[in-house]
């Protein structure tokens, strides 16, 4: 389970891979821990994505500047456009 105080390096080898952008995709929170923190990173904070493989959620993570996670978040995620598909799909035969 991802819990605040948790080092990036630590939440990167539970998700399984590095984090990844969100760029194209508008977000709305589902979930917060801790309820009710500061979703905007402070001077010297960080924030990282985690999306998941068909792009309908996220989990945001903001990291103090020691690199342990402040706060976590499960977003929802919505396309604002068309959904680029990697180049191989989009080839016709």
């Amino acid at each position: 389970m991802l819990q605040t105080g948790t080092p990036e390096a630590e939440i990167a080898a539970f998700l399984g891979k590095a984090g990844a952008g969100i760029a194209g995709y508008s977000t709305s929170p589902i979930k917060r821990k801790p309820e009710g923190g500061n979703a905007m990173p402070a001077a010297g904070e960080f924030d990282k994505n985690w999306a998941s493989a068909d792009g309908t959620c996220a989990i945001r993570v903001v990291f103090r500047a020691d690199g342990k996670a402040r706060l976590i978040e499960i977003l929802r995620m919505t396309p604002m456009g068309p959904v680029p598909r990697p180049a191989e799909e989009a080839k016709e035969p």
